[in-house]
């Protein structure tokens, strides 16, 4: 059931759907291993999961317990020794297969490494979709940004020449505009400098975009 709820969870509409279907997303992947094991913390770390998702006081009770009780385990995925997880390396690439040394891990690699390039693909094509929404999105918060700068200039003038008016028909004022005046310059300089450093980062913005853009194309060609 719980390996069930996590392709639900993370299923992709892109790559068709089945019960079955292999879940590569990086967390999906890890829940899946915690579940999906047959260590020692299975219970824990199933507890863990339903509770997660599951309003139950009964559920949260048995999951502190056994947080108190059952120490976090994992198994290498070559020799298949149980060890506590904080004593078990992961896979630098896919960042899930768990190991028990560097000697594992290198004698795990021929059948470990197609599924870890797939793996890593997936998830880095993930990464760069998810930079690219966030430079999306503050791209539109610069432009609105700009807008709204426009704006307050065009009202800044108006008022700077509202003033020049009452200026000219009551010149006894003259003391009160100049420093009215001042105070509008140094607004505008305050917001011109404002918008050099939102073009300046909107620049850094597309440099950024056109560099995952050169990354996705060099992993198309492979």
């Amino acid at each position: 059931m719980a390996k069930t709820i996590i392709v639900l969870e993370h299923h992709d509409s892109s790559e068709g759907f089945t019960l079955g279907s292999s879940v590569l997303d990086h967390s999906a992947l890890v829940k899946k291993r915690e579940i999906d094991s047959d260590v020692s913390s299975v219970r824990r770390d199933v507890l863990k999961f339903y509770r997660k998702r599951i309003s139950c006081k009964c559920l949260k009770r048995m999951q502190l317990d056994a947080r108190k009780t059952i120490s976090k385990m994992g198994r290498c995925f070559n020799c298949k020794i149980e060890k506590e997880r904080v004593n078990l390396s992961v896979c630098s690439k896919c960042m899930v297969t768990q190991y028990c040394s560097r000697e594992c891990q290198v004698a795990r690699w021929p059948g470990h490494k197609m599924v870890c390039d797939k793996r890593y693909q997936y998830n880095l094509k993930k990464q760069i979709e998810e930079k690219e929404q966030q430079v999306v999105v503050k791209l539109n918060d610069i432009e609105q940004t700009g807008e709204k700068l426009e704006q307050t200039e065009e009202e800044l003038q108006k008022t700077k020449e509202e003033l020049k008016k009452k200026e000219n028909e009551k010149k006894e004022d003259q003391a009160v505009f100049e420093e009215l005046g001042l105070e509008l310059k140094k607004k505008i300089a305050e917001l011109e400098a404002e918008k050099a450093e939102l073009e300046a980062e909107n620049d850094l913005l597309q440099k950024k975009t056109e560099e995952q853009e050169e990354t996705l194309a060099e992993l198309g060609k492979c």
